[in-house]
């Protein structure tokens, strides 16, 4: 028998051929189970909440983006001092549970080794801009992409219309910045990304 390239190390399975590292099968059923259990629930006790968190939390070390969907959960059991005491689980607290679902279920738990180095949009050649009359633009290498706005689009915020480039910068050529860590910021004249 040769050597194992898979393994599970401190509750997280490291695997190095395929690059990833993923929630171990018995946790990502755990991880299902206990939001289904919780979707089908109208009230739970503090301490039911305080375990779901923190199985979550332990999920965001491979599930990066469900840290943002676990603030909810955490704000229910605020300034809770009777330990038997009823919460009741709100509709957005369901939606970010289903969008935790949704992880588990298509991003399935993996995530791709990071890139150890942070690139900047000079090192990347990715910028974006916005102008609240004329509309907005990016380019990434040798790659652009520019538009108007909607006749409706004009009246919004400039950040919201900075925003929009960024975003669909990272929809067309998101696939070329995967496992990298980018820096996003702005400058005076210019959003970078």
């Amino acid at each position: 028998m040769g050597p194992n390239t898979s393994m599970v190390f401190a509750g997280i399975e490291l695997d190095t051929v395929q690059g990833e590292c993923r929630l171990p099968q018995d946790k990502l059923l755990r991880c299902r189970s206990l939001i289904d259990t919780f979707l089908v629930r109208r009230k739970v006790m503090p301490k039911e909440i305080q375990s779901l968190v923190g199985t979550l939390n332990f999920a965001c070390i491979v599930v990066v983006p469900g840290r943002a969907f676990l603030r909810r959960l955490i704000d229910l059991t605020k300034g809770i001092k009777k330990p038997n005491f009823y919460i009741r689980l709100t509709k957005e607290v369901k939606a970010d549970l289903l969008v935790w679902k949704q992880f588990l279920d298509s991003y399935n738990g993996k995530t791709h080794f990071m890139d150890a180095i942070w690139h900047s949009s000079e090192s990347l050649c990715l910028f974006t801009d916005a102008a609240g009359s004329l509309g907005y633009g990016g380019i990434f290498s040798s790659h652009l992409f520019f538009g108007e706005w909607p006749a409706d689009w004009e009246v919004l915020n400039i950040a919201v219309l900075e925003l929009f480039p960024i975003m669909l910068a990272l929809e067309v050529w998101g696939h070329y910045l995967s496992n990298k860590q980018c820096c996003c910021r702005q400058r005076k004249d210019l959003m970078v990304l």
